[in-house]
């Protein structure tokens, strides 16, 4: 009975260890797009040459800005199928908020166990006004307001991710979403103030934001031409304009 105990706990050993292992391909923070499209290039490639293999994409947000962390998956989103990459081979999960954003990305053999990531994201809630994100205005033509820059001109700023702002909100009735904007000049207020009231337009036409819900800031003259999105809790101060909120 005893040799058999032994043969049983050594056959486990042997078996785990032959057992595929997860593989962490790639970890890094806020990249700008050539570094970001170098480093998801490796990684299909690496899921490619593993067939049947999947490829886990997990996500902290940076607590200071936890929507930029949704830009940030759509960007890869988009890549994947640029690439005309098999969409169904990819997982994408959203880890804790932290100090920083930081993405890991995780090469899951077939058959072996997953690596331990969070299966799910529990609704936020906030006590406390919270920058959602930030973005460069570019210009305001025919109506629509420009966010960030072209993927081609290798940005760091990926835009505004309006429809996760207006879901927050939509999930969280004690919050008031606050649009502030600056301008760089005394010329340039006037197209500041346009893309507020376009960006409000937008977030109460298209992504059913009651208007009452929405407030708007013009912040004067900056360092730059900038839109934040703040989730505001019922009763709390105005925010204020937060300077070096563009990455």
């Amino acid at each position: 009975m005893r040799l058999i105990l032994l043969y049983l706990i050594g056959f486990a050993i042997v078996t785990a260890a032959q057992a595929p292992q997860p593989v962490l391909v790639d970890e890094f923070a806020t990249l700008c797009s050539d570094d970001l499209r170098v480093r998801l290039d490796n990684f299909l490639v690496a899921i490619y040459e593993r067939p049947e293999s999947v490829g886990y994409v997990v996500g902290n947000a940076e607590a200071t800005t936890p929507g930029r962390l949704h830009k940030y998956f759509r960007v890869f989103q988009n890549h994947v199928q640029f690439r005309r990459f098999d969409v169904n081979r990819l997982r994408y999960f959203r880890g804790t908020n932290a100090e920083s954003m930081r993405f890991q990305l995780w090469l899951v053999p077939k058959e072996a166990r997953p690596p331990e990531i969070p299966l799910s994201f529990p609704r936020e809630t906030f006590e406390n006004s919270v920058m959602f994100d930030a973005s460069e205005l570019s210009f305001t033509k025919k109506g629509v307001v420009e966010f960030g820059g072209e993927w081609g001109n290798e940005p760091c700023d990926f835009g505004l991710d309006l429809n996760q702002f207006a879901i927050v909100l939509g999930a969280n009735p004690n919050l008031k979403g606050y649009l502030i904007a600056s301008s760089i000049s005394r010329g340039d207020r006037a197209n500041a103030k346009k893309a507020l009231d376009l960006t409000k337009s937008d977030l109460v036409r298209n992504y059913r934001v009651p208007a009452s819900s929405i407030k708007t800031i013009f912040a004067g003259n900056r360092k730059s031409r900038v839109m934040q999105l703040w989730l505001v809790p019922n009763g709390s101060q105005t925010p204020s304009f937060r300077e070096n909120s563009v990455p």
